[in-house]
């Protein structure tokens, strides 16, 4: 299974890193149209803190549903919102190769998320 993991700081003047390299991630539940940066971030899933790169992975195996538990309760957006993200993050993952680094960004026209492969 493919998964996203917090890859660092990225290397562009817009990105941020607050979560530890290796952290698995996720997508945001809640995204505003602030410049917060939410809106192009992922979210990690034991710090819950943001990144707006993440390096794609393989790994053997994941229980989303008890993951989705935890991030849910922790983060306050419930296990069903936490639940969807981590799918829609694994779904995006298995789009790259193993480790390219890709920036997600929400698309509010179309109200979904997108995905860009760093060059």
């Amino acid at each position: 299974m493919k998964v996203f993991v917090a890859a660092g700081y990225g290397g562009r003047g817009e990105d941020f890193c607050w979560v530890p390299d290796g952290e698995l991630l996720s997508l945001n539940s809640v995204v505003c149209a602030s410049q917060c940066g939410c809106e192009r971030a992922f979210s990690g899933t034991q710090t819950l803190k943001a990144t707006t790169t993440g390096k794609v992975c393989e790994i053997d195996t994941i229980d989303l549903v008890d993951l989705a538990r935890d991030v849910g309760a922790r983060s306050g957006f419930g296990e069903a919102s936490a639940h969807a993200q981590l799918v829609l993050a694994c779904a995006a993952a298995d789009q790259f190769a193993v480790g390219d680094v890709v920036r997600p960004w929400y698309d509010f026209e179309h109200d979904t998320w997108r995905f860009d492969a760093s060059t």
